[in-house]
């Protein structure tokens, strides 16, 4: 069996997928069966983002088309203007890429934002409702403390533990009251969750 090379088409699939290109510049009309729509459905179904400018011949408007239906970023003619045009469309996509990417991080940070906020009126209430009972339940404690030595060991143990868990309680709220950023960790399933087990300067607070 002699040796047949790669099609176009199959290479450029390649580097759509290894070596994920800003922008791909394919021809309708591909050696083979295949068309640059089969390759552009390709890498759309990958999830790759690419931007894609599908190249046609003169009068192949219902291509272009569909291939702006299939997620094609621009077309171009292949007419006498093609080689002047190339240069403008290229610079179009690039700018369109640049403006997406600045929307991109924009509405990150809007959300980030947002988040912070939201958790920063979550740390307000909750400190308010948290911690009026926790100053009441620790001066009940303090009340108990004046006959500790009356007490059994046990209640003693017993006393020496609520006020230790009472001191951990108020340590958390002053800790959420000092979180000026997410520091939040994904774990699984997605779920992203906060360690305040731990304090800003790395130890585990105990």
């Amino acid at each position: 069996m002699g040796y047949q090379p790669e099609p176009p088409w199959f290479r450029a699939r390649q580097l759509a997928e290894y070596d994920e290109a800003d922008i791909i510049l394919v021809d309708y009309r591909l050696e083979g069966e295949s068309t640059g729509l089969d390759l552009l459905r390709d890498i759309r179904s990958r999830g790759l983002l690419s931007s894609v400018i599908v190249m046609t011949g003169h009068g192949s408007e219902r291509v272009a088309a569909e291939a702006l239906h299939l997620g094609a970023t621009d077309y171009i003619i292949k007419d006498e203007s093609f080689a002047q045009l190339l240069p403008e469309v290229l610079a179009r996509v690039v700018r369109v890429r640049e403006i997406e990417r600045a929307l991109a991080a924009a509405q990150e940070s809007l959300i980030r934002a947002e988040r912070r906020a939201a958790i920063g009126e979550i740390v307000v209430a909750l400190s308010h409702e948290v911690n009026n009972p926790l100053m009441a339940l620790s001066a009940q404690l303090d009340l108990v403390r004046l006959d500790e030595a009356k007490l059994p060991p046990a209640s003693r143990d017993a006393l020496a533990l609520a006020r230790e868990q009472l001191a951990r309680i108020a340590d958390l709220l002053r800790r959420l009251r000092e979180l000026d950023h997410e520091e939040a960790t994904t774990y699984v399933g997605g779920t992203r969750m906060t360690d305040l087990s731990r304090s800003p300067d790395g130890d585990d607070g105990k």
